[in-house]
């Protein structure tokens, strides 16, 4: 449980220092395993909470708490103004098989990092001419792990 605590201390880091920005339409969607998301606008200032088992966002709009377990990963979105958003292009997929992250569908020479729940980055690689990346893991203790590639984050556990 305290490397949840750690991975959501990161997350209240960033709020913080996001919250500069909350007047541009910042936001932090957090992705569920079962493909909800939820959306907090920085601009209410949430507040960001956790006790052993739950993240716990209190906003404007509402109260949430959501079980560690079920969070798969989280992010940033900066709304622009005119309501003119990019379109998401990125078709990469991320794998964890039998201690390999496999990932594909990267652009030639993305860089991957893995990082552990303290932050310290434990791995890191470039994709190859061909959009894949293979990590392996196994030499790694169990626990959680952030993969980050590009603006995306994923998080992992290793049991």
């Amino acid at each position: 449980m305290m490397n949840y605590k750690k991975t959501l201390l990161s997350i209240v880091l960033l709020l913080v220092s996001l919250a500069a920005g909350a007047d541009t339409g910042t936001s932090l969607v957090v992705l569920m395993k079962n493909g909800n998301t939820s959306t907090f606008e920085l601009a209410t200032k949430p507040k960001v909470t956790f006790d052993a088992t739950n993240l716990i966002i209190h906003s404007v709009k509402e109260d949430v708490s959501i079980p560690l377990a079920d969070i798969v990963r989280y992010w940033f979105e900066i709304n622009e103004a005119t309501g003119i958003t990019e379109k998401d292009t990125d078709k990469s997929t991320i794998d964890y098989n039998g201690g390999t992250l496999v990932l594909n569908g990267l652009k030639a020479g993305t860089e991957v990092h893995v990082y552990d729940a303290d932050g310290r980055e434990v791995q890191a690689m470039t994709a190859r001419h061909d959009g894949t990346s293979r990590l392996s893991l196994s030499q790694l203790p169990t626990g959680v792990y952030i993969v980050k590639l590009n603006s995306t984050t994923y998080k992992i556990t290793k049991r």
